[in-house]
Formats: structure tokens, C-alpha cells, sequence
């Protein structure tokens, strides 16, 4: 078996001597990241520390978003009109081991699903519309710190040297800067 390559993003938001590291599945994933930080007039770099730095300001939430009070007083009807057997006998099973009707246990799936999605929404201040979900924001793999920083993070923080070699240096601004990376991962054909 040939070991297949997959190529990520690694995307560095330097600020303050200090530069944090988001990796990326694809150059898409980072994309639209992008175009989601443009939608509210943030450069990549901010938007990525406003997401995931907690001493950032944070990103804007609507005035009022689903929440544990909301499910409790939800008034949701669902009826299932068609369903093959399998998935049928699948949901029986669940809501039999939860103690509930069908319609209650996926009553509870929705709004537990709506829940976890409000949650993780990035939205739009002006229309309240759902820009990008947390989870397409890749993923924080550590920072660098440069020696003098004037407020490096808290111990804590995953810290890594400087990005290796073998990672391509690309501009994307003043201060921000992307690294790409390729690893070999060994998966069946």
C-alpha cells in the first residue's frame, strides 16, 4: 500500500509576540473561514483570536439565541410520515432505554441538536444569520512565543517551538502568516 498525503493548513495569527496556531483540513475549510471573518469586518487573524483566545473580545451573538430554558418550553410536534424499519426499530430501541414515548425521545434529538447548533453558530450581527458553525473554525494546535513577549499566555497554553522546516512559509498579511504542512497518513486503499 502507497501512503497517501493529505495536505493542511496551519494558519499562525501573530499579536503581541505571540503567535497562535490553527490548523485547517483544507485550503476550502480556510476559505470560508475567511470569508466569514470579511462578513463581519474582521481580518483572519482577529477573527481567529476572537474565536478562540479567551482574553479576546468575544464574537457578536444575537440578542437572543436557543437555550436549556427555551427546550424545556418548547412546543414541537413531530410525527414520523414515513420510515423504513431498520432506522424505525433503531429509534424505538433509544427512546425504550430513555424511558420515553418515540415522539418524546425525538423531540428531545431536535431541540438537543438545535441546542448544540445555536451554541456553535457564528452569526451575522446585522441579520442574525448563521455565517460559519465553531467547528468549520479549525483547530488551535498551540502558540509560539517569542522571547521579550509583554504578555505571553497563561502556562497552560499548549506552547510549540517555531513551526518546522519543512512547513512553507506563506504571506497573508503584515502580521499574520500561514504554514503548510504535508503529512503522510497510512490508510487502506
Amino acid at each position: 500500500m502507497k501512503p497517501t498525503a493529505k495536505k493542511e493548513i496551519i494558519f499562525g495569527a501573530k499579536r503581541a509576540g505571540v503567535t497562535y496556531l490553527f490548523e485547517f483540513d483544507s485550503s476550502a475549510d480556510l476559505s470560508h473561514t475567511r470569508a466569514a471573518a470579511k462578513q463581519l469586518g474582521l481580518s483572519l487573524a482577529e477573527f481567529m483570536r476572537r474565536k478562540w483566545i479567551a482574553s479576546a473580545p468575544r464574537l457578536p451573538k444575537p440578542k437572543k439565541v436557543f437555550g436549556d430554558s427555551d427546550q424545556k418550553s418548547s412546543r414541537l410536534k413531530i410525527e414520523i410520515s414515513d420510515c423504513d424499519d431498520f432506522t424505525r426499530q433503531c429509534l424505538e430501541r433509544q427512546a425504550a432505554y430513555r424511558g420515553q414515548s418515540l415522539q418524546e425521545y425525538m423531540h428531545d434529538c431536535v431541540l438537543c441538536q438545535l441546542l448544540a447548533d445555536e451554541d456553535a453558530s457564528i452569526f451575522k450581527p446585522e441579520t442574525e444569520q448563521v455565517i460559519l458553525q465553531s467547528w468549520d473554525t479549525g483547530t488551535y494546535r498551540g502558540c509560539h512565543v517569542d522571547r521579550g513577549a509583554p504578555n505571553p499566555p497563561p502556562s497552560n497554553f499548549v506552547y510549540r517551538s517555531r513551526p518546522a522546516q519543512s512547513w512553507k512559509l506563506v504571506k497573508c498579511g503584515e502580521r499574520t502568516h500561514a504554514f503548510a504542512r504535508t503529512r503522510i497518513s497510512r490508510g487502506r486503499s
